[in-house]
């Protein structure tokens, strides 16, 4: 009991200082604003576009600005402010919702007999994976928050939730549409019909602001942008995919090549989770298992060869690079692997040790993609054997049941 005990209080002590570290970071992020103003964020163009929102102009003629009327409309209670507080409220309300939901998707969606510690290195390699995302102050901290969100709430059965969760990243960029999708190829009869209901409600939100045909000339400016994106003659050089592996071994990418590269790759990831579908439906998976298992397959094709994959995108595969690094210092496989891959994505080659390590060796410019290649890698041999979640066994399928009732080994033999 007492060892009980003194574990216990060596874990909330480790938690602590984690959760300390968010906080001092929140408090540098706020400093940062407050002393550099517009330098280095995104803010400014969400903050103009909720005003042009309001004045009736044009909205996307803004530079770099790719987000739906949806998204405009509800950054309109930040566009009222002085640009510096509403970039200090931005910020804390992103990283609060980022914390909350790495949070609880380690404690719903993990393997529930890890350490209680384990919970503070979670949340500090998390950290140190979504730095960069989080400094610019990004839209990608709120979505992939909403993602994680929706794990939890997947696990725990609570599908209406999950289904607002999975839609509002769609407003915010278009890409998470397939993570959703994923999904709900393990839970159809709960998600789609829902997803589908809350992606209408979401997108006619705009009309309760503005005449109808304002909105839908909104919506095809929106679209128009996003179009001319993909298919421009230039590429954003802040890009950092499997086209810029590919650069490195050729000067000119052929596109229609790399299309059907984005294509295999596209149809491989929608095979591995129908693979996982057919484990959970034999009871080889718990509904954590294929949360975890499918999201991390999603965030590899997205970074890898998904539209718009930026520096700053390297975000949504974080939690998941974290949960690796953990699995495989618990089970003692696959560590050295896992730590390269994370070193590779998140130190090497982010921020001004990427610039540096380019000037003398320019291929350095795809180490981010590079770094998630093995990621998968590391994803694919850990899933071969259905080791990870061996404290856990699912007693009713959630297809069948809301909830999902888990027993440890511990709990059985007491």
């Amino acid at each position: 009991m007492y060892l009980n005990n003194l574990h216990q209080r060596q874990a909330d002590r480790w938690i602590r200082f984690a959760l300390w570290t968010w906080v001092a970071f929140s408090v540098a992020l706020c400093a940062k604003v407050l002393v550099e103003g517009d330098r280095h964020s995104v803010y400014p163009a969400f903050a103009g576009a909720g005003r042009d929102w309001m004045a009736g102009e044009v909205m996307y003629d803004h530079q770099g600005y790719y987000y739906s009327p949806t998204f405009s409309v509800f950054f309109i209670p930040f566009s009222m402010l002085p640009n510096r507080l509403g970039q200090v409220l931005w910020g804390l309300l992103s990283v609060g919702l980022y914390l909350l939901s790495l949070r609880g998707f380690y404690r719903h969606a993990l393997p529930r007999h890890w350490p209680r510690a384990m919970e503070a290195g979670f949340l500090l390699l998390a950290l140190i994976g979504s730095l960069r995302s989080i400094w610019s102050l990004q839209s990608n901290t709120l979505l992939i928050a909403c993602i994680l969100f929706a794990a939890s709430a997947i696990v725990r059965g609570r599908w209406w939730r999950a289904a607002w969760l999975l839609a509002a990243p769609i407003y915010i960029k278009v890409w998470p549409a397939i993570a959703g999708g994923l999904l709900s190829l393990h839970w159809p009869r709960k998600l789609i019909g829902r997803g589908i209901a809350v992606c209408a409600a979401l997108a006619c939100a705009p009309f309760f602001t503005k005449p109808s045909m304002v909105v839908i000339g909104y919506y095809r400016d929106w679209f128009q942008c996003l179009l001319a994106r993909e298919v421009g003659p230039g590429r954003f050089t802040g890009y950092r995919d499997a086209w810029t592996i590919w650069e490195q071994f050729s000067s000119q990418v052929n596109p229609k090549a790399y299309f059907v590269l984005q294509a295999i790759g596209g149809l491989v990831t929608l095979a591995w989770c129908l693979s996982l579908r057919m484990n959970g439906r034999e009871g080889r998976r718990t509904a954590p298992e294929l949360v975890t298992l499918t999201l991390a397959a999603w965030s590899v094709w997205q970074l890898l060869l998904g539209p718009g994959t930026e520096r700053l995108t390297y975000i949504v595969i974080a939690p998941f690079a974290a949960w690796a690094m953990i699995a495989s210092y618990l089970e003692k496989r696959l560590f050295r692997l896992a730590i390269v891959a994370f070193v590779t994505t998140f130190i090497l080659g982010a921020g001004g040790i990427e610039r540096m390590l380019i000037q003398w060796m320019p291929a350095a410019v795809a180490l981010q993609p590079t770094g998630v290649i093995l990621f998968a890698v590391w994803l694919v041999c850990h899933a071969q054997r259905d080791h990870s979640w061996e404290g856990q066994t699912i007693v009713a399928s959630p297809e069948r049941r809301p909830m999902i009732e888990i027993t440890t080994h511990v709990e059985r033999a007491a």
